[in-house]
């Protein structure tokens, strides 16, 4: 198991955590949010998406993603797994 981690907006992150859930390959999805902090100072908030999934399929979980992404006109920033 593994955890595709993505950072997006927020209705991003809501959306694909819902089409998600559809992917034979991903057995769960979770969002999160916190805020950057910079000397001793609150930054912009943040938000992501996380995927959790057989790292060995991640292929067939890109795929769905791109599938999803394209569907419903979504972007995001950084991925990566976990």
């Amino acid at each position: 198991m593994g955890r595709y981690i993505i950072q997006a907006a927020e209705g991003v992150c809501n959306r694909l955590a819902e089409a998600m859930k559809a992917c034979p390959e991903v057995s769960d999805t979770f969002t999160d949010s916190g805020f950057w902090y910079s000397n001793g100072e609150t930054g912009p908030e943040w938000f992501t998406v996380t995927l959790e999934g057989d790292y060995q399929q991640r292929d067939k979980i890109d795929a769905f993603l791109n599938q999803v992404c394209e569907k419903y006109h979504l972007s995001y920033g950084n991925a990566y797994w976990g």
